[in-house]
């Protein structure tokens, strides 16, 4: 395996490069591994590395390739986690709340909703603080 650690915090692993968030330590510009000898580039000229010492930019690069996936979702799959008697009474309430008809608007007519948005559990917040969900019912509905 040959791995390149650059300043500009790319990870090269057998030639497929990805971004990392991990910058290389003082006084370094760059480190390389060839598969038998690794060797960090300095301001003084060069110094040997021992495998091991990749091992944060290797675990970097294989999480870069697998992010966290959002959780993201359709409209209709996120009005139907709520019961038919919540969307009633929820509706019920919008009648009456303009804050939380604007919420439901927006839930209604997104393109996809993701349950971790700040409007999202905020949205959520209101209903609980409304007396329309209990909070037990809100984890649910956020999976």
């Amino acid at each position: 395996m040959r791995i390149s650690v650059t300043p500009d915090g790319i990870v090269l692993v057998d030639g497929e490069a990805r971004a990392v968030a991990l910058p290389l330590p003082p006084g370094i510009r760059a480190m390389h591994w060839d598969g038998e000898v690794g060797f960090a580039e300095t301001t003084a000229g060069s110094s040997p590395r021992d495998v091991d010492d990749f091992q944060p930019w290797l675990d970097a690069w294989t999480a870069a390739a697998n992010p966290a996936s959002p959780r993201v979702i359709a409209p209709l799959e996120f009005l139907l986690r709520f019961t038919a008697a919540e969307r009633t009474a929820i509706r019920a309430a919008a009648a009456i709340s303009p804050e939380l008809a604007d919420w439901i608007d927006h839930a209604r007519f997104a393109r996809e909703i993701d349950l971790d948005a700040p409007t999202t559990t905020a949205g959520l917040d209101a209903l609980v603080a409304a007396g329309l969900l209990t909070a037990e019912r809100r984890a649910e509905v956020l999976g």
